[in-house]
C-alpha cells in the first residue's frame, strides 16, 4: 500500500504546496518533534500560534499526525475529541482515520522490529544488493509488470519504532517527488509493505565520484569541472524550489555511463543516522539538533548551527568535492569527525597547487575553487547559478585545447572524422613495417593506398559534376550558411533550457498597441514550452515557443490573447523572429515575412515588473504553469512601441535603434555577468547561468 494508507482523502494541503513552502512546513514539523523529545507536555494549539499565519492551515494536518504519533508512543490521550476541542473545524472522519492509522503503524513496527527482506516488495522483485547507507539498505529491483529496473531504499528496522522518522520520511518523499531535472536522481514512488518503508528511485548505471577518485586518484581538470558543472545545474534547480541538499559529497554524485552526473539523496539528508562506522571520513553527522552533513565536506556555518545554512552551504560542500576530484582527497581531514569539523572552522584554505599529478589547473579554476571554499558565505559565489555560469566559461576555454573532448553541450569541438577513419589504416601500416618479415606486405599496402588516392582525385570531381543541385528548403527569406570570414551571426548568449535567463528589473513600459518584440536566435530542439522574451507587469507581452512552434501572447490588463504558428520551428538555423500586437491583432514574422498563426485559449495574469530574456525564474508566472526556459542562442533583442516600420528581416536591421525603441540588447559583450541596453533607456540585464556563445553565421546578402 502507499504511505498515505491507501485513502484518497488522506491527501492534505501539503501535497499542493510548492517545494519551498513544503520545506518551511517541514521545518515546523521538526520543531514540534524536537519539543516532544525534550518535553512530553506539548500543547499543539499553543505551538500553532507561533507559526506564521500563511502556513498554519497547511501545516496543521501534518502537525496533528506527529502529535498523534508521540501521544500514542508515550501513552497519552490521543482521541479525535482532543483535537476537535482545539480545532472545531477539523473533519471528524479524517481524525478518526489518523488515530487508527497511528495505532496500526505502532503495532506493525513492534512486530517487524527484526525482519528479513522478502524476494518481492509490492510490485518490485528484489534482484540484488547495491549497498547500505545512513537511511537504510539499497537493493536492485525490477517492476514485475513494467520491467523497469530501479533502486529500492528500505528504511532501517531501527527507524520503524520512531513515529517521527516514518512521518518525516513520508513528507520528504512528497517534496522530492515534485523535482524533475536531468542531474537529479528521480524518485518514482514510496510505499509500505508489511511494515517496511521503502523509496523507489531510478537506478543509475555507473559509479559515484567517491569510487571514481578511489580508483583513479585524481580526475582530469576539464573532466572534473564538467562533473561539478552538471551537479551545480541540478542543485541550482533544487535551490530555486527552496530545497538545500546539506550533504553534498563525492559519494552523493553518481556518474552514469553517458558521463551524466546525478545528484543523490536530495531532500532525504535529515533521515540519516549516526550509528554508521567512520569510513574514510564519509560518515554522516547527525544529532538531536538535526546537524546534517558529512564531516569532510561540511560547511563551517553548518557546524556552528544546524539551522544556519542556505544555498551557499551547498556551494562550499561542492567546492570540497571539486577539491577532492582535482587533488584526490578532501580539503580537511582530522583523526576524528570533530577534528575534521574544527579544521573547517579554524584552518585556512589548503594550498591549491597549479599542478596535480600530470595535470595543470587553469588559473580561473583555482580562483573559483578558492571562492567556493571561503569560510564566510558572503565571500562565496552568491548562488549556485553563478557557479554554473563561471564553470561553463572555464570549460569552454579549456576544451579548445584539451586533447580528449567531453560529451558535453558546452561548445565541444567536433572530433576529426578523417583522422578516425585513417587510424586503423595507420596502425596496419605501422604493424607491417615493424615486422621485418612483412616488409613486402608493407610496400604493397603503401602502393595500394597511393593508387586509391590518385584514383579518388580523378574520379570524385567528375562524379560530383554529375550530381543534381538541390536548392535548400527553408522558410528563411535568404539562405544562411556558416562562414570562415568575419561573421555577422556570432557570439550572443547561450541558454541551456533549464536555469538560464537575463533579467532587466528596471524595465517597465506599459504594454500598449502597437507593441513589438524582435530577436535573432538559433533555436535548439526542446520539448517543453519556453519564453524567449517576456515583458512582465500589470500588462504583459511575450514571445514564446511551444509544441515546436513559435507563439505570441498578450495581456492588456483586461483580457488575454495568444496565437501560435502553424509551421514548426527549424532548429539549428538562425532566424529573426518578430512578435507584434496591433490593436486586436497578434502577428508573427520570420525574417520579415508574416507567417500563418492560429488562436488558442490560455489565461494570463499580471506579474512582477521587468524584462526577462531566455526564460522565467520562479514567481513570475503561477507555479502550475511550470518552468519556461529556452534552449538556444539569442544574438540580439529589440523591443519597440508606437507607430512601427516593417519588422526586421536581418540581424543588421535588428541592431538599429529607432525613436520607437524601448530596449535593445545586442549581446555583444562576450564576457561578464551583465549585458547593456543600447537604447536611450540604458538598461542593465543581469545574466543568470547563460554563457557567452561563439557561433559563427552570416547571411548571403
Amino acid at each position: 500500500m502507499s504511505l498515505r494508507s491507501g485513502h484518497s482523502d488522506d491527501r492534505t494541503q501539503f501535497d499542493d504546496l510548492n517545494p519551498s513552502t513544503m520545506i518551511e512546513v517541514n521545518r515546523y514539523c521538526d520543531q514540534l518533534e524536537s519539543l516532544w523529545k525534550q518535553n512530553q507536555d506539548v500543547t499543539l494549539d499553543r505551538f500553532l500560534t507561533g507559526l506564521p499565519q500563511s502556513v498554519r492551515e497547511a501545516a496543521l494536518p501534518e502537525l496533528i499526525r506527529i502529535d498523534l504519533g508521540y501521544r500514542q508512543q508515550f501513552g497519552l490521550p490521543c482521541s479525535a475529541e482532543l483535537y476537535l476541542s482545539m480545532f472545531p473545524k477539523l473533519d471528524r472522519v479524517w481524525l478518526d482515520r489518523q488515530t487508527q492509522t497511528v495505532q496500526q503503524v505502532q503495532l506493525v513496527a513492534n512486530a517487524t522490529a527484526q525482519f528479513e527482506l522478502p524476494q518481492q516488495l509490492g510490485d518490485y522483485l528484489i534482484t540484488g544488493t547495491l549497498g547500505s547507507g545512513g537511511m537504510g539498505d539499497v537493493y536492485r529491483a525490477e517492476h514485475k509488470l513494467m520491467g523497469r529496473i530501479v533502486a529500492l531504499k528500505v528504511l532501517k528496522a531501527s527507524r520503524l519504532h520512531d513515529v517521527g522518522s516514518r512521518q518525516r520520511f513520508e513528507r520528504e518523499v512528497r517534496v522530492i517527488a515534485k523535482l524533475s531535472h536531468t542531474n537529479i536522481v528521480t524518485a518514482y514512488d514510496a510505499r509500505e509493505e508489511g511494515g517496511m518503508l521503502y523509496l523507489v528511485t531510478e537506478l543509475v548505471d555507473g559509479e559515484d565520484l567517491a569510487r571514481l577518485v578511489k580508483r583513479k586518484g585524481t580526475v582530469r581538470p576539464v573532466e572534473a569541472m564538467y562533473y561539478i558543472w552538471q551537479a551545480a545545474k541540478g542543485l541550482a534547480y533544487a535551490h530555486r524550489q527552496g530545497i538545500i541538499h546539506r550533504d553534498i559529497k563525492p559519494g552523493n554524485l553518481l556518474l552514469d555511463r553517458k558521463k551524466t552526473i546525478k545528484v543523490l539523496d536530495l531532500g532525504l539528508a535529515r533521515l540519516r543516522i549516526s550509528e554508521l562506522p567512520n569510513e574514510n571520513a564519509e560518515s554522516t553527522i547527525t544529532n538531536a539538533n538535526q546537524l546534517v552533513g558529512t564531516a569532510a565536506y561540511l560547511a563551517p556555518e553548518q557546524a556552528r548551527s544546524p539551522l544556519d545554512f542556505d544555498e551557499r552551504s551547498d556551494i562550499y560542500s561542492l567546492g570540497c568535492t571539486l577539491f577532492c576530484l582535482l587533488y584526490g582527497r578532501a580539503p580537511f581531514h582530522g583523526a576524528t569527525d570533530i577534528e575534521t569539523i574544527m579544521a573547517h572552522l579554524e584552518q585556512p584554505i589548503p594550498e591549491l597547487p597549479r599542478e596535480s599529478g600530470q595535470y595543470k589547473l587553469p588559473n580561473d579554476l583555482i580562483l573559483l575553487l578558492r571562492s567556493m571554499l571561503a569560510k564566510s558565505p558572503l565571500q562565496r559565489p552568491k548562488s549556485m547559478a553563478e557557479v554554473v555560469a563561471i564553470l561553463a566559461g572555464i570549460i569552454r576555454v579549456e576544451q579548445q585545447t584539451d586533447t580528449a573532448p567531453l560529451l558535453s553541450p558546452i561548445s565541444v569541438a567536433a572530433t576529426n572524422r578523417f583522422d578516425r577513419f585513417l587510424q586503423p589504416l595507420k596502425s596496419s601500416i605501422s604493424s607491417a613495417f615493424s615486422d621485418s618479415r612483412s616488409w613486402i606486405a608493407g610496400w604493397l599496402l603503401m602502393c595500394a593506398l597511393a593508387f586509391l588516392l590518385v584514383g579518388a582525385a580523378f574520379i570524385i570531381p567528375q562524379f560530383r559534376s554529375r550530381l543534381p543541385v538541390i536548392p535548400p528548403q527553408s522558410v528563411l527569406k535568404t539562405p544562411l550558411k556558416k562562414s570562415s570570414g568575419q561573421p555577422e551571426w556570432s557570439g550572443g548568449l547561450v541558454f541551456d533550457g533549464q536555469t538560464s535567463y537575463v533579467h532587466a528589473n528596471t524595465f517597465y513600459d506599459a504594454v500598449a498597441s502597437p507593441f513589438r518584440i524582435e530577436l535573432a536566435t538559433i533555436p535548439k530542439r526542446q520539448t517543453e514550452p519556453a519564453n524567449l522574451v517576456t515583458c512582465s507587469g500589470p500588462q504583459c507581452f511575450a514571445l514564446f515557443v511551444d509544441q515546436q512552434k513559435w507563439g505570441v501572447a498578450c495581456y492588456d490588463g483586461r483580457r488575454s490573447r495568444l496565437r501560435v504558428s502553424t509551421q514548426q520551428i527549424r532548429y539549428d538555423q538562425p532566424v529573426v523572429v518578430a512578435a507584434e500586437w496591433n490593436g486586436e491583432m497578434l502577428d508573427l514574422y520570420l525574417n520579415g515575412i508574416p507567417i500563418q498563426t492560429v488562436s488558442i485559449e490560455y489565461p494570463m495574469q499580471p506579474g512582477p515588473t521587468g524584462l526577462y530574456i531566455g526564460g522565467l525564474p520562479p514567481g513570475v508566472i503561477p507555479d502550475y504553469q511550470g518552468v519556461r526556459f529556452y534552449r538556444g542562442t539569442i544574438v540580439s533583442v529589440r523591443i519597440q512601441q508606437g507607430e512601427l516600420s516593417a519588422p526586421a528581416a536581418t540581424l543588421a536591421d535588428l541592431r538599429n535603434v529607432t525613436p520607437r525603441t524601448l530596449a535593445l540588447f545586442p549581446f555583444s559583450e562576450r564576457s561578464g555577468v551583465q549585458s547593456f541596453d543600447r537604447s536611450p533607456a540604458g538598461l542593465r540585464g543581469d545574466i543568470f547561468a547563460a554563457t557567452w556563445g561563439t557561433s559563427a553565421w552570416q547571411t548571403n546578402e
